[in-house]
């Protein structure tokens, strides 16, 4: 059906639109990150500890980075 995009996810539809790895969260920050740990393994060796850390956007240290109108899951780097 013409001006229907449902049936394809973004990158399909537009593919001549790629985010750098400056913008957070796109398939190139996510490869590069990657690539980070990845070298940061092979330099030091296999990790000893895996950490979890857990979460509530409800912090006054989350809140005290955020604009008005803004939710904690708006700006990823704070939380993840």
């Amino acid at each position: 059906m013409a001006g229907n995009n449902a049936d394809y996810d973004d990158e399909e539809f537009h593919p001549e639109i790629k985010l750098p790895a400056s913008f957070v969260g796109s398939q190139a920050w996510s490869s590069e990150q990657m690539a980070d740990a990845t070298a940061l393994s092979c330099k030091f060796g296999k990790p000893t500890f895996f950490c979890t850390i857990t979460f509530n956007p409800d912090w006054q240290e989350v809140w005290e980075y955020l604009e008005p109108g803004q939710s904690a899951s708006d700006i990823p780097v704070i939380v993840a």
